[in-house]
C-alpha cells in the first residue's frame, strides 16, 4: 500500500493462507474506516504477514459500537502482525470465540500502539483447543485525552481467555476500565489460560469498579496460571466512587496460580481499603508465589483478604502477608 491516508467505507478482507499486507512504513499508510461500527481488517490464515501500516477511524468509536474492532483475527496462525499503529476504535485486536472455531496460536505480534479504546485494547478469547503459545512484543495501550483526562475502557485493556500467551514489555497507561460490560474486574485479565509478563508496566491505569484489581486471573474451568517478571504500577489513582476495595491481584476459583517476580510500587493510593492480594472466591486452591516484591508502601497493600485466602507458597520476608 502506498503512504498516505487511504479511506475506506467496508472491512478489508485480508484472510487467506500466506497473505501479505504491507504499508510504506509506521505512521507513513494509514487505512481510515468511514463507516462506524465495522471492522476495519480482518486477518486470518497460515503464514500471513501484516506489516507498517495505521488503522482506525473517521469518528471516535464509542463503546456501544461494539463490532468497532480494527483487527478481527478468525484461526490466525504461524503468522506476523507487526508495527501497528491503531486509534479511534471500539477494540485494537478482537478474536473471539466463534461457530466452529477460531484458533489464535504460534503467531508473533509486535510494535503495537493501541490509542483510544473505548471497550479494550486486546480481547482475545480463541476456540478453547489448539491454542499454543502467541508471543506480543513491545505493546503500548493507551487512552490519555490530556489535561489529566483518562479515557475510559467498558471492558479490560487486555483481556485473554483459552489461550496461551507471552507479552515481552506491555505498556498499559491512563485509562479507566469501568466494567460496563459486566466481562471482568481488572484493567488486565486472564481467564482459563497460561500467560507470560515479562516487563509489565501500569501508570495512571484504574479499575474504577468496587473489588477491582489491577491484574484479575481467575478459572472457572481449569484454573490460570500466570506468571509476571517484573511488574510496575505507578500514578495509580484509585478514587472513584462506590470504589471501596481494591487489589493489585485478584485470584478466583481454584488452581489458579500466579507467580511474581520483582515488583515496584509507585502508585498513589487515597482512598477505600487496599490489599495486595484479594480472594473474590470461595473455593480453595490459588497459590501465590512471590520473589522480589519490592518495599510495602504506607497504603496498606500489604495483607490477604478473602475466604479461604490463597496459599502463600514462597515469600520475601519483608512482604508482609497475612
Amino acid at each position: 500500500m502506498p503512504q498516505g491516508t487511504l479511506q475506506v467505507s467496508a472491512p478489508i478482507n485480508a484472510r487467506g493462507d500466506g497473505t501479505c499486507l504491507f504499508g510504506g512504513g509506521l505512521g507513513r499508510t494509514y487505512i481510515e474506516q468511514q463507516t462506524s461500527n465495522v471492522a476495519v481488517l480482518k486477518v486470518g490464515g497460515k503464514g500471513c504477514r501484516y506489516n507498517g501500516f495505521g488503522l482506525g477511524y473517521a469518528s471516535v468509536q464509542t463503546s456501544a459500537q461494539t463490532s468497532a474492532n480494527a483487527i478481527e483475527s478468525l484461526n490466525l496462525w504461524m503468522s506476523q502482525i507487526s508495527n501497528m499503529v491503531i486509534v479511534n476504535c471500539g477494540r485494537g485486536l478482537w478474536c473471539p470465540t466463534a461457530e466452529g472455531s477460531n484458533y489464535f496460536f504460534s503467531n508473533f505480534c509486535f510494535n503495537w500502539d493501541v490509542y483510544l479504546p473505548s471497550i479494550s485494547g486486546i480481547y482475545i478469547k480463541p476456540t478453547s483447543t489448539g491454542n499454543t503459545p502467541t508471543k506480543f512484543t513491545n505493546v503500548h495501550i493507551v487512552a490519555d485525552l490530556g489535561g489529566g483526562t483518562v479515557g475510559t475502557l467498558s471492558e479490560p485493556a487486555v483481556y485473554l481467555e483459552s489461550s496461551n500467551v507471552v507479552f515481552d514489555v506491555l505498556n498499559v497507561e491512563w485509562l479507566r476500565c469501568t466494567n460496563t460490560s459486566g466481562l471482568g474486574l481488572g484493567v488486565i485479565k486472564v481467564r482459563d489460560s497460561i500467560a507470560t509478563f515479562n516487563s509489565l508496566y501500569m501508570e495512571g491505569a484504574q479499575s474504577a469498579i468496587d473489588g477491582g484489581a489491577f491484574l484479575e486471573c481467575l478459572g472457572p474451568t481449569g484454573g490460570s496460571n500466570v506468571v509476571v517478571n517484573g511488574w510496575n504500577v505507578n500514578n495509580a489513582l484509585v478514587v472513584d466512587a462506590p470504589v471501596s476495595t481494591h487489589a493489585y491481584l485478584k485470584i478466583n476459583d481454584a488452581n489458579t496460580k500466579v507467580t511474581i517476580n520483582g515488583f515496584v510500587d509507585g502508585s498513589n493510593v487515597t482512598t477505600g481499603t487496599f490489599f495486595t492480594f484479594l480472594n473474590g472466591a470461595s473455593a480453595a486452591g490459588q497459590q501465590v508465589r512471590l520473589t522480589d516484591f519490592g518495599t510495602p508502601d504506607t497504603d496498606g497493600w500489604n495483607q490477604m483478604t478473602g475466604s479461604p485466602p490463597a496459599t502463600i507458597i514462597q515469600q520475601p520476608t519483608y512482604a508482609n502477608v497475612t
